[in-house]
């Protein structure tokens, strides 16, 4: 089971994110403290940590900054969750070797779980934008979802995913229809 740590400035958001994770069979801890951030992964080291750049006692930038002054940890791959997704946010993950950014507001929790399964080797992921990509479009029509590149539950737009399962073999993919306003997951005819 990999080991996450969860760690953003709103209580809410990390429980939202730790049902996520466990969904997935990761082990999650959660804290909105950036100094007990540090202390567990000083104390035992997760696989890796989404950490948001506003936690109370330090940033997720002063722990990655912490992180690198020890040799036994700093190679723990940390994501830095953003809310406003900031230029200088961004610019700073990027100056101090963050895996990845992630503007909180505009990715939905299920998108954050397939960036990090993706970063820990676990699947890659594919997403296809419907309404510009005329092969994505006709995937979603073969599958047989009906009604095009629409949202049934808000009529905006629908991305479709694939998710490449590392672990069961390079030809096995999950797929699905998402809608990019809503994060509505719809159902497509699946083989039995």
């Amino acid at each position: 089971m990999k080991k996450i740590i969860v760690a953003l400035a709103d209580e809410g958001l990390n429980k939202r994110f730790q049902n996520f994770f466990q969904k997935e069979d990761f082990y999650v801890s959660t804290t909105t403290d950036g100094k007990k951030v540090l202390e567990m992964i000083i104390e035992d080291p997760p696989d890796i940590v989404l950490a948001d750049i506003a936690l109370k006692n330090l940033s997720a930038i002063d722990i990655l900054k912490q992180v690198h002054r020890y040799e036994e940890i700093k190679n723990v791959p940390l994501i830095v969750f953003s809310r406003t997704g900031a230029k200088n946010h961004f610019d700073d993950a990027i100056t101090h070797e963050a895996k990845d950014f992630v503007v909180g507001l505009s990715e939905p929790p299920e998108k954050v779980v397939l960036k990090v399964k993706s970063h820990l080797g676990m699947q890659k992921t594919y997403l296809l934008d419907v309404t510009l990509n005329d092969d994505a479009t006709e995937i979603i029509k073969d599958l047989g979802y009906k009604d095009k590149e629409k949202c049934k539950n808000c009529g905006a737009s629908v991305s479709l995913h694939l998710l490449r399962n590392l672990a069961l073999g390079k030809d096995i993919f999950k797929v699905s229809v998402i809608c990019t306003r809503c994060n509505f997951k719809h159902r497509v005819k699946t083989e039995e």
